[in-house]
Parts: structure tokens; C-alpha cells; sequence
């Protein structure tokens, strides 16, 4: 029984595990299709300022993939970048966002967060989909900045003890200041500590940081150990200091000869090292774990020098010779006999003996989103709802689904990241319905999880306008995309004409239209219709061909019908999303305001010519007499960008019967048009209102009217008061964009233009306003010997590539750190310190070993090191020099024989010398015989 127990629940272990290898997605190891892995931010940035965080993905497999930063609070999309141009994966992708920080301070809590179209879907890890961070947001203009160091440092040039500091840092001014390290500190005679550099990577010290956050900095010292080497002989070298761990080279000649007297010859001939070595050669190495010391040991021999005994045995043949010749002079005067010839013989063999003896021995010696949303609850659906308090005007927003026999609607949450910032940026300007859960459970199998969409034809759309109506908007627009377009198209343009007429509206993005041009006709709503240039044709001309088809536009009735037709340059599927780079672009945005405003000012068209007279002769119009406005004040900005959306705020005060109705209208006199209109709510008590409008596509100064015009049954008039008020908005295209380097020829490329700093380090350029991409190199060669390494921005950004957005006049600083490079040459031995060095560090150029020793032919020369060009008094084999420019250094040898140079004086001595006794000898034998 027990057996069987344990038998069922292994088999219920092996099913559930099973039922789990089944459910999971095949791709992932530790995580499934998608997760984020790390996310690289700055922990406290200022208010508004731009900076950059660094997001790193990972990818089970081959996947489109959707990247973004939200905010925690209202999951508003931040910054994203929908890449369905091209697979990321299998692998690690990092991406760098660029942010702007909010104007007010808080504590900004976002998440960055990926997904991938994975089975027909967008799928996220549940758990490592995203990853949640916090950024606080400051108002202010000092920092701290925390220097960590074991000893004394400056700031801006206060000297700071940190044996005497409790506080931990100094609270300092926004900008640039300046920090410098002790360069040594001596521990005892043996042991010292060398700074090496900052825990950011920077050697230069002094060095300059800007300080536009909290930093913290600590200065990394590096530990050297002092070598010692004796000799009483053969000029000792390499003593110093080394770093910890390094090898050092020891040497000293490995012969030394003393002349005593100019005749005997002392040779002191290496023997072996003692101390902290113990090698036999004269050229030796250490690794320095401590202080170390090495001492030489000789040994001692005694001889003559060669020119001595070359010497030597010239004159032992030149007396040779003497004896010779005396010997036969005596002969031929005085006579021989047979003794006094052998007593000769045996001198002369006594003699040959010694010349032999002395030429052997010779020869032997060594040599942002305006409110918040909420949920709603519409019978068995759920939306969220995007109030804008300053809209009188819903968007119903329809998105992407799925085509077959019927339409099914996705949630709002299923949309891309970029197509969720598109729907943020429209609950800017107005109010915005999404679908959070339709009413149909869609089960998602390879996926394993549900989706709570809603099918189409239904009263969904019905319902969602019936609640915009009932809590007061005045005007409805429904916005469909891709799948949710053809369910908004069949709504306006085949269920439910009427209750789409004008002055609602219909926005059609990317839908494929050819069904609907047979009823196009009955398009009763002021349309848009958007697409990008980069996707499918037949869309496109499907699009056009229904356009075509519906009333032209006009007058019907009370109402005026207004239509567009945009296709989008750069644009895909997603006519917000740049095909190309999958980056967000507002053009869309800007397009669809547009297009909204300018349905609603066209139903005011009648009033036009009213509007026009009165912006020349205000004093001939009718004005009422029971109606007044009291107090208007009216914000609008200087200056905008060419096709800008702009707003102008009206904070109006207004007494008027409770039946006359009033307007505030923005009216272009240039144009003839009306650009924008508000109606004012029946109530008297001061009231703020927006109105919106797009600036003209041309360079010029916009010359407006803000007019507030009343209705009085049949009769038109203006209220009495300040009813007419004129504003000047200037359009521009561009702005001057100031680029500072503090160096020169630094190049530096804006959007597609590439430009080079000029002598005083610096480049304008006049822009469009907008958002610009500028970029220098993390690093330029200026010189064969001079580069300069970018370090950051001055507001903290450290990405050499950012996105800035320039809306007047700007003036960026790039800060770069200048190297020099530093030459070593040698003709023998081994180099090691050359290379690029900052400005201000210190290099340490070393040679090893600092005796070298070649054979020319027979004869041994020792070449030793003997200065460094850059140091004519050191003779150390390191050597250390501060880089404050380009540096040669070559090193500098001399060369030792060990054969000793004999004069040729010697040698033709020597050589004359046996030519005499040959002479002599002949003579001797030659007398002999006779």
C-alpha cells in the first residue's frame, strides 16, 4: 500500500511537470521570450534637465520586440521605441533613452519594460518583463560631491583633511570645479603610495568635474616599493621606486679592471648577487612584493695588461737580436773556439727558451500627460477614461485586433509602446476613451495566459459615445487604428451614419478601405484618413479611392463637413513610429490636432466674415447691451516652430442672460479662418479654457485675434468689454544651437550636418525647434600626438550621442579630457610607459634590462643604459615625468669592450721586433756554416 502511495505521487509530480514544460514557452531558460536584465540610471537629476539612461535587454529567440520607459503611477509611456523592422535576439540588446526630468520635484518612479511578438501576440515575461526604478527629481543649484581619499585633497583650491572631516562631502554651486589628489605620500624610506587615478576611470589630476548631480569620487592609490642596489663596482643600476607586484631589472657590468701603477692589472669579474637575490648573472630581475635590496659580490685577479706584454715581448726579441749580432762581431775581431761557441749555444737556447716561454705565455694570457486616468465600467466592458479638464471633446480610441468572420478588439494594454504614447499625446489635448477589458474571454494557448477582448459588430462603439454625451462632452471623435479602424469605418460609414454626422468626427490610421468605397457617400462625419509612406500600396490607394468617394466638403445643413487625406512621410503601419529606426514622431499628433480644430472652427464659418470685419473696424459692430465681459486674460507663447501645435489659454469673466450663448474663437485675419473654437459654459463665475492650433508650415509672424462673440436668438453680436484682443506669435524654423568644446577641430555632427569646433573651441548652427540629435566622438585624433576623450555634457549626460530638444536659443557644453601621447625609442633593451596619457597625469617610462651584451665577431660588447633624453642628470631605468604636452623620450646607451683597445703602435712594434731577430738569426747561422 505504501508503495503504491509513493507510486501515484511521482506520477502526479511527473504530470504536473509535464503540464508546465507544455505551458511554458520552449525559448526561454530562466526567463520566457523577454525580460530586461539591467537598467542603468542616475539616481538624482534636476528638474527639466535632459539626461540618458541605459537599458539592457535579453531575448530567448528571433523576435520583433516593443522597448519603453513608463511611469509607475498611470503606466504613461515616457520614452519607447517600437523595432518591428528588424529581430533583436537570441541574446542581449542594450539601448540607450534619452529623458527629460519633470518641472516640478518628486520622486519619479518609472519601469522600463520589453515584450515581443511572439505567437501572433505581444508577449512580456510576467515577471522579468520589466523592472521598476527610481529617479529623484531635485529644484535645485547645489550638489553634493563626496570625495573619498585616504589623504589630504583640494576642492577649487581648499584643502580638505579627511583625518580631521566628519561631514561627508561638500555641498557645492552647480558647474564646473576643480579637484586635485596628493600626488605621493611617503610611508617610510622604502614604501610610498602613488596616486593612479579616480574610481571613475579619469587620471588627470588636477581634473575637473561638472557637477550637476550628487557625485561620489574616490582617489585609488597605488603602492611602490623602493629598490636598493650595491655595488663596490661596475656602476650599479636600477635603484628606485616600482609598483607593487612590477618587475624590476637590476644590473652592473660583469667586469671591472683597476690598473695599479699603469703596469699590474686588477679584474674584478662578476660572481653573484646577495640580499634579496640570489642569481649569478649580472643582469637580473626582481618582483617587487616589498622594499627589496640586492648587493654584488666579485671576484679578484691580478696580470698585466696586454699592451704590457705586447710590450714585453718586443723587447725580448729586440735583446735577442742584440745578443746576436755582439755575438758576431766578437767572432770576426777577436776569434771563436769550441767552448765560448757552446757557452753561445746555451745562452742562446737559454735565450730562445725565455721568448718562448714569454710568447706562450703571451699567447695564453686572457684579452508628459495633463490629468489622470480612471477606470469606467460600460455594461460588460471596461475602459479607461483619459479626462483632459481642459477638453469639451472625447476621443474614442479603437486599436489594433484580429480579422476574421468577426472583428475582435484588443485592450488598450496590447497596443505598442509607441502606439500607447500616440494615444497619451492625443489625452493632451483632449479626452480619451481606450478599451482596458472587452467582454469576451480570447484564450491565448501557446502564450498561456487569456485576453479580455471584445467582438465587433456589437454595441460597444454605441455604448462608449452614449456615455461621452451623457457626461457632457460636446463633441465626439472616434479614432480607429488597423483592425479597430475597419470597425470605426464600418460605425460611420454603414451601421450608424447619423450619429457620426458633423460636427463629429471619424479618423481612420492604416486601414485597408476597398469594402467600404461602395458606401462611402454616407460619410456624414468630418473624416481624416492618415497613412505612411513605407506600408503596403493597396492601403493607400484604398484609402485614397474611399476619400474620394464621401461628400465633399461644405455646408450641409447647419453643419459643415470637413475631410483630410495624409499620407506620412517615413511611416509604416504605425504612422507615429519612424519605419527606419522605430523611433516615436509626432507628426501624426500634430496632424490629427489639426484636423480636430479645424473641423470645430469650420462650423463657425458663417460668423467669418463678422470675425473679419471686426479684427479692421471694431467701432461699426453691433454689440450687446446685456452681455459683458468683465475680466479676460489671455497666455500664448512668443514663439513656436513651423507646424507646432501651440495653445493659447483664456481665463475669461463673462455676464450674459441665461439663454444668450458665447464663443471664444481664434481667428487668423491673414488666413480668413478660424482656428480654433470654445463654447462658454451658461454659468457667469470666471472660467479657464484652451484653444489650440497649429502654426503655419512657413516662417512668418502669426497676427491672431482672440474674439468672444455672443448669440442672441437670431442675432449675432459682440458682448461689451475687452471682447477683441490681438496677439503676435512669431514662427520660426530655426534657432541658434551654441555647442561648446574648449578645444579645437573637435567634430561634431547635428542631426545629418558635421561641423568642427573653431579655434575658440566652439559651433552654432541654426536649427529647426524640435527635437535634435547631437553627437561628438567618444574620442578624436586632433595630432599624431594629441587626442581628446569626451566625458560628458554639461547638464551630466555622459552618452556622446543624445537627443536634445531646442525650442529657443541653447548653449550645450561637451566637455573632453585632452591626452597626450608619450614616444619611448631605444636601440636595445625593452620599452614599457608608452601610450596615451591624460593631461596632468604621471607617466612612468621604463627600460629593461639595463645591460644588453653582443658578440661583434671575437669580441664581447656590453652596452649599458645611460640617461633618458628627457632627464640628462638621472640615470635611472625609470623614469618618472608629468604629461602636460606630447613627449620623446629615447634612451640613451654606451658601449664597453670587454677586449681591451690596443694602439697599433703595439703591433708594429712587436712586428718589427721579429723581423730583427730573423735577421739576426740568419746572420748567426750564416756564419756558422762558413
Amino acid at each position: 500500500m505504501r508503495h503504491m502511495k509513493k507510486r501515484i505521487l511521482i506520477l502526479t509530480a511527473v504530470i504536473l511537470l509535464i503540464q508546465v514544460l507544455w505551458t511554458v514557452p520552449a525559448h526561454g531558460g530562466s526567463f520566457l521570450v523577454a525580460r530586461v536584465a539591467d537598467v542603468n540610471y542616475p539616481g538624482r537629476v534636476a528638474c527639466k534637465q535632459d539626461f540618458s539612461i541605459a537599458v539592457t535587454f535579453e531575448y530567448a529567440s528571433k523576435v520583433l520586440v516593443d522597448v519603453g520607459i513608463f511611469e509607475e503611477e498611470g503606466f504613461r509611456v515616457v520614452e519607447s521605441l517600437t523595432l518591428i523592422r528588424g529581430f533583436f535576439g537570441p541574446g542581449n540588446v542594450t539601448l540607450i533613452f534619452n529623458l527629460t526630468a519633470p518641472e516640478s520635484s518628486r520622486v519619479w518612479r518609472l519601469m522600463a519594460s520589453t515584450r515581443a511578438w511572439w505567437e501572433g501576440s505581444w508577449f512580456t515575461d510576467p515577471d522579468l518583463g520589466s523592472k521598476p526604478f527610481t529617479i529623484e527629481v531635485v529644484r535645485q543649484d547645489r550638489f553634493w560631491l563626496n570625495v573619498s581619499s585616504r589623504h589630504p585633497f583640494e576642492v577649487d583650491g581648499l584643502r580638505i583633511d579627511p583625518s580631521t572631516r566628519q561631514e561627508p562631502g561638500l555641498f557645492l554651486n552647480r558647474g564646473r570645479h576643480t579637484i586635485f589628489a596628493q600626488q605621493t605620500k611617503l610611508v617610510n624610506e622604502q614604501i610610498q603610495l602613488v596616486f593612479d587615478r579616480w574610481s571613475d576611470g579619469v587620471r588627470s589630476n588636477p581634473r575637473t568635474i561638472n557637477l550637476f548631480s550628487d557625485a561620489k569620487l574616490t582617489a585609488i592609490y597605488r603602492t611602490q616599493y623602493f629598490l636598493s642596489v650595491d655595488s663596490e663596482h661596475g656602476e650599479p643600476l636600477g635603484s628606485g621606486w616600482y609598483d607593487e607586484n612590477a618587475t624590476a631589472w637590476f644590473a652592473v657590468l660583469p667586469e671591472v679592471r683597476i690598473r695599479n701603477l699603469g703596469i699590474v692589472e686588477t679584474t674584478y669579474s662578476f660572481d653573484k648577487w646577495t640580499g634579496d637575490s640570489a642569481e649569478h648573472i649580472s643582469a637580473g630581475s626582481i618582483l617587487m612584493t616589498g622594499p627589496k635590496q640586492v648587493h654584488a659580490l666579485w671576484q679578484r685577479k691580478l696580470g698585466l695588461p696586454l699592451f704590457i706584454q705586447l710590450h714585453f715581448l718586443s723587447i725580448s726579441m729586440i735583446l735577442v737580436s742584440i745578443l746576436l749580432l755582439v755575438r758576431l762581431v766578437r767572432r770576426k775581431h777577436v776569434g771563436i773556439d769550441l767552448k765560448l761557441s757552446l757557452r753561445a749555444l746555451e745562452k742562446r737556447k737559454a735565450i730562445l727558451a725565455v721568448f718562448i716561454v714569454l710568447l706562450v705565455c703571451s699567447s695564453i694570457l686572457p684579452a508628459k500627460a495633463i490629468d489622470s486616468s480612471a477606470i469606467i465600467k460600460l455594461r460588460e466592458t471596461s475602459w479607461r477614461h483619459w479626462q483632459n479638464a481642459d477638453s469639451d471633446t472625447c476621443i474614442i480610441w479603437l486599436g489594433g485586433g484580429t480579422e476574421g468572420s468577426q472583428l475582435i478588439l484588443n485592450p488598450y494594454w496590447l497596443e505598442s509602446y509607441n502606439t500607447m504614447r500616440f494615444v497619451q499625446d492625443l489625452a493632451r489635448y483632449y479626452s480619451v476613451l481606450t478599451l482596458e477589458a472587452g467582454s469576451s474571454t480570447i484564450r491565448q494557448t501557446a502564450l498561456n495566459k487569456t485576453v479580455m477582448a471584445e467582438f465587433y459588430p456589437s454595441m460597444l462603439i454605441h455604448e462608449a459615445k452614449a456615455w461621452a454625451i451623457e457626461t457632457g462632452y460636446q463633441y465626439v471623435y472616434l479614432a480607429g487604428y488597423s483592425v479597430g479602424g475597419i470597425a470605426a469605418a464600418k460605425e460611420a460609414t454603414v451601421a450608424d451614419p447619423r450619429a457620426w454626422s458633423s460636427p463629429n468626427g471619424i479618423i481612420l490610421i492604416t486601414v485597408p478601405l476597398e469594402q467600404f468605397v461602395r458606401y462611402a457617400n454616407a460619410m456624414k462625419a468630418n473624416h481624416l484618413i492618415l497613412y505612411g509612406t513605407e506600408m503596403t500600396r493597396s492601403f493607400i490607394d484604398s484609402g485614397l479611392e474611399y476619400y474620394q468617394s464621401t461628400p465633399a466638403e461644405g455646408q450641409y445643413g447647419d453643419q459643415w463637413l470637413h475631410k483630410e487625406f495624409h499620407v506620412i512621410n517615413k511611416m509604416a503601419h504605425e504612422v507615429w513610429t519612424v519605419a527606419q529606426t522605430g523611433t516615436y514622431d509626432s507628426e501624426a499628433i500634430e496632424v490629427t490636432v489639426n484636423f480636430i480644430e479645424r473641423s470645430r472652427g469650420l462650423q463657425s464659418e458663417r460668423q467669418r466674415n463678422l470675425l473679419g470685419v471686426l479684427s479692421n473696424v471694431s467701432s461699426k459692430l453691433p454689440t450687446s447691451t446685456q452681455s459683458r465681459v468683465k475680466q479676460i486674460r489671455v497666455d500664448f507663447p512668443e514663439r513656436v516652430s513651423l507646424e507646432e501645435i501651440f495653445r493659447v489659454s483664456v481665463t475669461i469673466s463673462m455676464q450674459r442672460p441665461n439663454r444668450t450663448q458665447a464663443w471664444v474663437m481664434l481667428y487668423s485675419s491673414e488666413a480668413s479662418s478660424i482656428l480654433s473654437v470654445r463654447d462658454l459654459s451658461s454659468k457667469n463665475e470666471s472660467m479657464g479654457l484652451i484653444l489650440l492650433s497649429r502654426a503655419s508650415s512657413q516662417r512668418t509672424r502669426m497676427y491672431l485675434n482672440i474674439f468672444v462673440l455672443c448669440n442672441e436668438g437670431e442675432l449675432w453680436t459682440f458682448p461689451a468689454g475687452n471682447h477683441s484682443i490681438p496677439i503676435v506669435i512669431r514662427v520660426q524654423d530655426e534657432v541658434t544651437i551654441r555647442i561648446r568644446t574648449s578645444l579645437p577641430g573637435i567634430p561634431i555632427r547635428i542631426d545629418t550636418i558635421s561641423l568642427r569646433s573653431n579655434d575658440a573651441g566652439t559651433v552654432e548652427l541654426n536649427v529647426v525647434p524640435g527635437y535634435h540629435v547631437i553627437e561628438v566622438p567618444s574620442a578624436i585624433q586632433l595630432t599624431s600626438a594629441k587626442r581628446a576623450v569626451f566625458e560628458g555634457w554639461d547638464d551630466g549626460t555622459r552618452s556622446a550621442r543624445r537627443t536634445v530638444r531646442i525650442s529657443e536659443v541653447s548653449q550645450i557644453e561637451a566637455f573632453f579630457r585632452p591626452q597626450y601621447y608619450v614616444s619611448v625609442s631605444s636601440e636595445f633593451g625593452y620599452l614599457a610607459g608608452e601610450g596615451w596619457y591624460d593631461h596632468n597625469t604621471t607617466a612612468t617610462i621604463m627600460v629593461s634590462p639595463s645591460i644588453v651584451q653582443d658578440r661583434v665577431g671575437e669580441t664581447l660588447i656590453i652596452r649599458k643604459f645611460e640617461r633618458w633624453s628627457f632627464d640628462a642628470d638621472g640615470r635611472n631605468v625609470a623614469l618618472t615625468v608629468g604629461v602636460t604636452g606630447p613627449l620623446e623620450v629615447k634612451a640613451h646607451w654606451v658601449s664597453i669592450s670587454s677586449e681591451e683597445e690596443i694602439s697599433p703602435f703595439y703591433f708594429v712594434e712587436v712586428l718589427l721586433s721579429f723581423l730583427l731577430l730573423a735577421i739576426s738569426m740568419v746572420l748567426a747561422r750564416k756564419r756558422n756554416m762558413i
